[in-house]
């Protein structure tokens, strides 16, 4: 297997001259002050910030690593990718590429098998909650105490003493996906159970809490397929760890040294 050898070292001396080499073929600081230009919306702020330069260059190295793998090379070859590559660039063809590949992925079922690990980690359940939010942890005792023997008061404890906008509503949030609660509250939600008042003081940064689970729904995997917006989650999940499990394949068979005392050497033009 043939080792891409990558050298970056932008150099001060001149613009243009070269700052890197893969397999022979020279990358010069004018390269990649033009790719910064044509792609950033604020160029001169990329090349001025340390922080943002290292990040473009690396993501700049991430695609010449793509665009030169035999995968991706195979690609020119076939029939509907040269109509395309008429009318784009490199980055069009990293882009067909990481596309037929997410396809290949989904028509093994890697999309239906990530569907089902986020089905059983509930990443995707839905929970009506209502919740009494007040600043003192022995004022928050003191209620839920009071509320564990009647629980019918619930709304009227929440209108009473609740600094949550939610007390006009009886201290009801309304439906919310679990991987939006507060971590706090998601750490113990699949423990509470329909109409029952959790029988702890929940604490988070904005006070403690007193929670009630109205009622709840569970997604199964064909379900969270099915929704256009879970659907596109996926998809983009799966395509972003097929995209850094083939960059790490391919970053081992390379040899990659960055000059990073050099970076500001780019010509802001």
């Amino acid at each position: 297997m043939k080792h891409f050898l990558l050298i970056l070292c932008i150099s001060s001396a001149s613009y243009g001259k070269t700052i890197a080499t893969i397999n022979g073929k020279d990358i010069s600081s004018k390269e990649i002050s033009d790719a910064i230009f044509a792609t950033s919306s604020n160029p001169l702020l990329v090349i001025s910030d340390q922080k943002l330069t290292e990040a473009f260059i690396a993501n700049y190295v991430d695609e010449l690593l793509i665009a030169n793998s035999p995968e991706v090379v195979a690609l020119k070859k076939q029939n509907d990718v040269k109509l395309s590559l008429a009318r784009s660039e490199r980055s069009e063809l990293v882009r067909i590429w990481q596309q037929k590949l997410l396809e290949k992925k989904i028509g093994s079922g890697d999309l239906k098998k990530l569907a089902q690990s986020t089905a059983e980690n509930g990443q995707y359940n839905q929970y009506l909650i209502q919740q009494i939010l007040v600043s003192e942890r022995s004022l928050a005792e003191s209620i839920l105490a009071q509320l564990l023997k009647t629980p019918s008061a619930f709304e009227a404890q929440s209108a009473l003493h609740s600094k949550a906008p939610s007390k006009i509503h009886g201290g009801e949030m309304g439906w919310i996906q679990r991987s939006s609660l507060p971590m706090e509250f998601q750490n113990i939600v699949n423990d509470m159970t329909k109409d029952n008042i959790y029988p702890k003081v929940v604490e988070t940064p904005f006070g403690f809490h007193i929670l009630k689970l109205k009622d709840s729904t569970t997604l199964t995997a064909e379900q969270i397929l099915q929704r256009p917006n879970f659907n596109q989650s996926l998809r983009a999940q799966l395509e972003a760890s097929t995209k850094e499990e083939f960059l790490s394949s391919m970053k081992k068979k390379a040899k990659i040294i960055f000059f990073k005392q050099n970076f500001s050497a780019l010509d802001p033009q």
